[in-house]
């Protein structure tokens, strides 16, 4: 019964957001989202589209599991109102911009090309990869090959967690 309440609350709460101007709901990451979160978004989803809410839902599809499954049923509900986008990673020239606007104008195109590679055009790497190199005052190509921030060596900290101990072993085996 509390729950029932406080998800009662949380769509009155929104609801009466929406009334006074547009509001749009994102949640980020969504396949760390838990059993009871989803269950407060299905409702939202009903109670709160319809009223002209926008809900959008990033996750990454290879991390989804059982979470993608329930968040493409909750878009079936609404096919007209629902757009999936699949996203890639960034291409050179937006890597340059990134990089050229934390480091300034006058950055080597060799060093553009390091990080689009490096980093595979993902934002979050690029950021914090160019953060760190220019906090230790070596961004240039060697230094993007030789730097692994600490925010993207947690992220694959987590990734490597949940792996069985064989991959690990095997993992550790080939580096």
């Amino acid at each position: 019964l509390a729950r029932t309440w406080l998800y009662r609350a949380v769509l009155d709460l929104l609801a009466a957001a929406r009334a006074h101007r547009p509001l749009a709901i994102v949640i980020d990451d969504a396949h760390w989202v838990d059993r009871e979160t989803l269950d407060l978004l299905a409702l939202a989803v009903d109670e709160l589209v319809p009223a002209g809410v926008l809900i959008a839902v990033a996750l990454r599809p290879d991390e989804s599991g059982e979470i993608g499954d329930v968040i493409t049923a909750l878009g079936a509900r609404m096919p007209s109102r629902v757009r999936r986008i699949a996203l890639s990673g960034l291409v050179g020239d937006d890597v340059a911009r990134i990089v050229r606007d934390l480091a300034g104008p006058d950055q080597h195109a060799d060093v553009v090309s390091a990080v689009t590679a490096r980093t595979g055009g993902n934002p979050f790497f690029v950021l914090e990869l160019v953060q760190l190199l220019m906090s230790e005052r070596r961004l240039d190509p060697d230094g993007v090959y030789a730097a692994l921030p600490s925010g993207v060596r947690e992220v694959l900290r987590r990734r490597l967690d949940r792996l069985p101990e064989q991959t690990i072993a095997l993992l550790s085996t080939l580096a």
